[in-house]
C-alpha cells in the first residue's frame, strides 16, 4: 500500500493528535495575547478551531460526533448566560466552544474546569483590588467597571492543565494524551 499524507494523517492517530494538540495550542495562545493586547478575542481565531474541532469530531463516528457537539453545548452555556447578562465578551464563549471541541471527550470537561478556576481566581483577584466607591462625577457616583480578560485566563488555565498533563506531573488515568 502507498503511504501517501492523507492516509497518514487520516489513519495515524497520532497524526490527527498531533494537528489537534498544535491547534488547540495556537488558539489558546492566540487568544491570551489578542484578549491581553486588545480586549477581544476575534473570529479569525476562533473560527477555525470551530470547524476543525468539528472535522477531527467526525473521524470518531456519529456518537462519538454527537456525544462531543452535547458536551461542548453544555459547557458553553454559562458562558451563553453570562454572555447575555453582559458578564463575558463573545469571544469568551467561542473560545471555551472551540477549546472544547478541540480538546476531544476526555479533555473537555478537565480543560473546562482548569480554565474556569483560573479565570475565577484571577477574577475574584480583580474585583478585590477594585474601588469600592466608583468615580464622583460631582453629583454622583458612578461605579467603575472592572475589565477581567476572561478569556485569556481560561486559555491559560487549559496551558497550565495540558502541561501538567503532557509531562506527567500529576498522573491523571485517562487524560494523558
Amino acid at each position: 500500500m502507498r503511504l501517501t499524507i492523507s492516509t497518514a494523517l487520516f489513519q495515524d492517530t497520532y497524526g490527527i493528535e498531533s494537528i489537534r494538540s498544535c491547534m488547540l495550542l495556537g488558539l489558546l495562545m492566540g487568544s491570551i495575547y489578542y484578549d491581553l493586547r486588545f480586549r477581544i478575542i476575534p473570529n479569525w481565531l476562533t473560527a477555525p478551531g470551530l470547524v476543525m474541532g468539528l472535522l477531527m469530531l467526525t473521524l470518531d463516528g456519529v456518537s462519538g460526533f454527537l456525544q462531543a457537539v452535547w458536551l461542548v453545548c453544555l459547557l458553553t452555556y454559562p458562558f451563553v448566560f453570562g454572555f447575555q447578562r453582559g458578564w463575558v465578551g463573545g469571544g469568551d464563549v467561542k473560545l471555551v466552544a472551540a477549546v472544547g471541541l478541540l480538546s476531544g471527550l476526555d479533555l473537555a470537561i478537565p480543560i473546562f474546569l482548569a480554565g474556569t478556576i483560573m479565570a475565577g481566581v484571577f477574577s475574584l483577584y480583580c474585583l478585590a483590588g477594585a474601588s469600592p466607591r466608583g468615580r464622583w462625577d460631582g453629583r454622583n457616583t458612578i461605579a467603575e467597571k472592572v475589565w477581567i480578560p476572561y478569556g485569556a485566563c481560561y486559555a491559560l488555565g487549559a496551558l497550565v492543565l495540558k502541561g501538567i498533563l503532557a509531562w506527567g506531573l500529576i498522573p491523571l488515568a485517562g487524560l494523558h494524551k
